[in-house]
């Protein structure tokens, strides 16, 4: 079964397909040559408008970049610089804060942390109690 990537040519079809796309190639090598290296021909002659001016991609992207495309890309800067900036700087700030007054709570000694889990399991206790109750 071939699928839709093959071409479903083989042997002495191959080699014919094989030879005119060489020969295609080859023909195309040296007509550009005899243009554009031996001055055989005069390009203005064979070249279109649209090819002589590289389909007029490069015009383009400069009229694009030069006009409404500079305003899309100053406004994307300000989101950037403003928006996307300001709320990664306020998440490293409020994280820097928590962990400042974190830190006091880290003392090192035994009993202070005992005293936390104990009146985390009393709090847990109390809130399981109630719940039942009502």
């Amino acid at each position: 079964m071939v699928g839709p990537h093959e071409l479903g040519v083989e042997g002495p079809g191959l080699v014919i397909l094989a030879a005119v796309a060489t020969l295609s190639g080859l023909i195309g090598i040296g007509i550009a040559v005899a243009v554009y290296l031996r001055r055989k021909v005069d390009p203005a002659k064979i070249e279109l408008d649209i090819f002589a001016k590289g389909w007029f991609i490069d015009s383009s992207y400069a009229k694009f970049v030069g006009g409404p495309g500079r305003k899309l890309f100053d406004a994307i800067a300000w989101f950037d610089k403003t928006i996307v900036d300001g709320a990664v700087n306020g998440v490293a700030g409020i994280v820097s804060t928590a962990s400042g007054e974190l830190s006091r709570t880290q003392t090192g000694r035994v009993r202070n942390y005992a005293i936390g889990i104990a009146s985390g399991a009393v709090a847990m206790l109390v809130y399981v109690v109630v719940r039942m109750s009502s």
